[in-house]
């Protein structure tokens, strides 16, 4: 996206196209249509920040091309009519929507790490200097703002120029939010991208008209062997490229039929893996075998190319729950499935890895409304689904159905818990001020803590370990709630922080959640275990600490808290 805006940035900043304003403002609309639709998400960052230069090619239409204008608009205003009678008008609406309401997802979470020991074991990857590349896209906007400063505007090149600085000046303030914002833990991150390409396509622009043509030249190879390097080995990979042997294939290794398999949409020699061939036979059996041919199932695991090869419709706008991140997409959702609801969810198959988090921490309300309406059960195959509640008899027909499985919390954990939640309580605890106003406050738990083991209390909430302390927390009687939020007065440093809590239906069922320290604010999402919301038998909890954190500490607030 970042690069299709950069396009067209370039190509109307070009003299020869900025001489005609009419047929300026018809690129600029038509190009800035067709790039937001590839990717709005990003490209729409440039559209944005060329409505300047718009208005100012608007304006000289107005003047010298008043007539010509006037016929364009007019066809224009015609083409739009004829566009509202078909589904285009709802296309461009539902991706404004998605831009708006997912614009949140990165204003309210902050103090990400931006690298993890864990994750990033590449030297490159290591040290300011690559904090300072991740970053260079600033230092491009910062570049193009000391040009707007300086460059006088004696000819039209230089207003052109003046007003592409402008533009590349606002990009750069709106992608603070857009990629400054991103939760990304990767070496490769959506900061990164954005600074490779400011600095590779945009920097060079910028500086060109600076330089006679052999610097130009020479900025333009320094840069891109700059930027090149920084992406990868590529020296090694061009290596490895042509010195591995091409082997031609004349048909691949394992080709089906796909009206004999059950799937004529595929056509008569398709290559698939016999595993997933499998898979996908396997879960039309069973779909086809509670529902009638005119119901269709909800997929909660990103594969929602199963709606095209069961011919089943997509019961919600969004086919991935990937995409359903703010209240107002998942409560939409919620609301689409309450008035036309289905029967059977997929809830883990051959899931579709996504490291922002499985649907509990993804999607609340999405979540929610399943655990609340639906039942789980398994297949033979290993397939995970949830039975909507007054169906269970469309079950009592299925052979496939695995014995004693319907109702098994163990299965909820298996589809929806996260092993681990990583920085999520860290960087909502650090964020606790600006989602205050979403939580709605339950139980202080602050005067039932009881020290346990390695620690001992000094007085009130004060207490002394020497690593691994444990502290249970024992309210008066049971509470509903979604999150647990614990404030120390100095960061707890170390990496396991563990919860558990009670479960008298426990059996052989994992109750704990487990997370980062490094902070002194955590907020802990509780209800991102199935177990914690389906057991509503009083809780004890018991928090452990980890080794490394020693010394004394307080305890300063410790509360439960429900989402509004």
């Amino acid at each position: 996206g970042i690069i299709f805006g950069s396009a067209l940035l370039l190509i109307q900043i070009y003299p020869e196209n900025y001489k005609n304003p009419l047929r300026w403002l018809i690129v600029y609309a038509c190009g800035g249509l067709a790039i937001s639709i590839i990717s709005i998400s990003d490209s729409a960052v440039f559209v944005i920040a060329m409505i300047p230069m718009a208005l100012f090619q608007f304006y000289n239409a107005v003047k010298h091309r008043r007539r010509s204008l006037y016929l364009t608009t007019a066809v224009s205003i015609i083409l739009a009519a004829l566009l509202c009678l078909t589904p285009f008008y709802r296309i461009i609406y539902g991706m404004i929507q998605l831009v708006m309401e997912q614009s949140g997802a990165y204003t309210l979470a902050h103090c990400v790490p931006l690298m993890t020991g864990n994750e990033l074991n590449i030297e490159i990857t290591k040290g300011i200097f690559w904090l300072f590349v991740r970053f260079s896209w600033l230092l491009v906007g910062g570049v193009a703002i000391f040009l707007m400063l300086t460059r006088k505007r004696a000819s039209l090149k230089d207003n052109i120029y003046w007003l592409g600085y402008a533009a590349i000046a606002i990009t750069t303030i709106i992608m603070i939010q857009r990629a400054g914002g991103r939760i990304d833990l990767s070496s490769s991150s959506r900061i990164l991208w954005a600074s490779l390409v400011y600095t590779a396509i945009l920097l060079p622009f910028m500086v060109s008209p600076l330089l006679n043509n052999c610097l130009q030249r020479l900025a333009f190879m320094i840069t891109w062997g700059f930027i090149i390097g920084l992406t990868g080995q590529q020296v090694e990979k061009c290596s490895l490229a042509l010195s591995t042997p091409i082997t031609p294939i004349l048909q691949p290794e394992y080709t089906v039929d796909g009206k004999a398999v059950g799937f004529p949409e595929l056509g008569s020699n398709f290559a698939i893996a016999k595993n997933h061939l499998e898979y996908l036979q396997h879960n039309k059996h069973i779909i086809d075998s509670i529902l009638t041919p005119q119901e269709t199932y909800l997929d909660m695991t990103h594969n929602s190319t199963g709606y095209a090869y069961f011919q089943r419709r997509p019961p919600l706008r969004y086919v991935s729950y990937n995409y359903i991140v703010s209240d107002k997409q998942a409560k939409r959702a919620v609301d689409t499935l309450r008035k036309n609801p289905v029967t059977l969810v997929l809830i883990k198959g051959r899931s579709v890895d996504f490291h922002e988090g499985l649907l509990p921490l993804r999607s609340y309300w999405l979540y929610r409304y399943l655990m609340d309406e639906y039942r789980p059960f398994q297949d033979i195959y290993g397939q995970i689904w949830m039975i909507r509640r007054g169906e269970e008899q469309r079950l009592k027909n299925l052979p496939e159905l695995k014995p004693d499985s319907l109702d098994n919390i163990e299965l909820l954990n298996q589809s929806f818990k996260d092993l681990t939640i990583d920085a999520y309580p860290k960087c909502w605890g650090n964020s606790f001020e600006r989602l205050l106003p979403r939580l709605r406050p339950v139980m202080d738990l602050s005067h039932y803590i009881k020290p346990e083991s390695n620690i001992i209390r000094l007085k009130n909430n004060e207490f002394e370990t020497s690593g691994g302390a444990v502290l249970s927390i024992v309210p008066p009687h049971n509470v509903d709630s979604d999150f647990l939020y614990i404030e120390f007065d100095i960061p707890v440093w170390g990496y396991w922080f563990k919860i558990n809590w009670t479960d008298n239906l426990a059996e052989n069922r994992q109750t704990h959640i487990e997370f980062w320290g490094g902070g002194s604010q955590f907020l802990i999402p509780l209800y991102s275990a199935p177990g914690w919301v389906k057991n509503s038998h009083y809780k004890i909890f018991i928090l452990t600490l980890p080794k490394e954190y020693q010394g004394k500490f307080n305890i300063n607030r410790l509360e439960l808290f429900k989402r509004q």
